[in-house]
């Protein structure tokens, strides 16, 4: 994380929060009291061999949550959930998105709760949507609101995901760790969002 130049912190011992790796099937050894799923995109085949055996693990992922436990998913994903995003009928409603450069604004809505002008100094929708998941799940641990808005006006986002090595009038060269299509969609389109009078120019290493 930029914000703490690692991928650890130690802050505390009740609560443990881990992103969920699917790449070789190791997210199948949780047991989560809350979770949240944001894709399901087509990757890793080399574990999974075809879209079933994806979608396989990611059901078997969905049956070993805690009976009491939270799971989230995006509004798009077939999981029987309560949903985020931006459609009518998701439970964790985005609303009045707006992109500045290097920053978005957006409003949340839940369950007759509506916090107004949120600040994200990351730009993206699917940055937007990341931080609509982080807000439902946090809210459902009690964490104030404040406390909540005031992290995610601080938050600087993660290393090589859409991070800046060079910025100034003659260039801007932005490293991201996309690597299947979908990632490399988002990423191009957030470059658009980003930086819309400016030629892009796409490499692949």
């Amino acid at each position: 994380m930029e914000n703490y130049n690692s991928n650890f912190i130690y802050n505390g011992e009740e609560y443990i929060l881990a992103e969920a790796d699917e790449f070789d099937k190791s997210f199948l050894k949780l047991n989560p009291d809350f979770a949240c799923i944001t894709s399901l995109d087509i990757d890793h085949l080399d574990i999974y061999k075809n879209k079933e055996g994806l979608h396989e693990a990611f059901d078997s992922f969905v049956n070993n949550m805690k009976l009491d436990g939270l799971l989230i998913s995006h509004e798009n994903l077939h999981f029987n959930t309560l949903k985020y995003g931006e459609k009518n009928e998701s439970d964790f409603r985005i609303t009045n998105i707006k992109y500045k450069k290097g920053l978005s604004i957006f409003d949340y809505e839940y369950n007759g709760l509506n916090i107004k002008n949120i600040k994200l100094p990351l730009t993206g929708f699917h940055n937007v949507l990341n931080a609509t998941a982080a807000i439902a799940l946090a809210l459902e641990i009690r964490v104030h609101k404040n406390e909540i808005i005031d992290a995610l006006n601080n938050f600087r986002g993660i290393k090589r995901r859409f991070s800046y090595q060079i910025d100034n009038e003659n260039i801007i060269y932005i490293d991201d760790y996309a690597h299947h299509p979908e990632a490399v969609s988002y990423t191009h389109l957030r470059a658009h969002e980003t930086e819309a009078d400016l030629v892009c120019r796409l490499l692949l290493e």
